[in-house]
C-alpha cells in the first residue's frame, strides 16, 4: 500500500498506529536506498548459514517483512521469532 499518511493534517502527535503500519514497508522502500536488495541479501545469508530447526530472531521486526521472506524462501523449516 502506498504511503499517503502525511497528506492529511492531523491535530494529534505522530503515533505508530495501524494506519502507519499498513504503509510502513512503502516508507522504508522510499527512504532507505537499496532496502529491498539489502533485505534479499540478508535472507540469502540466513538461509545459506542455517539448518532445519534453527531459531532465527528478528529484534525490532516492525512489519515482520524479513521473517515473512525467510518463511517464503527457505527450503528448510526454521523457527522464526519476531520481537
Amino acid at each position: 500500500m502506498r504511503d499517503d499518511i502525511f497528506k492529511e493534517k492531523k491535530g494529534a502527535k505522530f503515533s505508530f498506529d495501524e494506519s502507519v503500519a499498513s504503509v510502513f514497508d512503502d516508507m522504508l522502500n522510499r527512504s532507505i536506498p537499496y532496502y529491498n536488495i539489502m533485505l534479499d541479501l540478508v535472507v540469502q545469508i540466513i538461509i545459506k548459514n542455517s539448518n532445519t530447526g534453527d531459531r532465527i530472531y528478528d529484534l525490532g521486526c516492525s512489519t515482520t517483512k524479513l521473517l515473512i521472506e525467510l518463511d517464503r524462501k527457505a527450503e528448510h523449516k526454521l523457527n522464526l521469532i519476531g520481537v
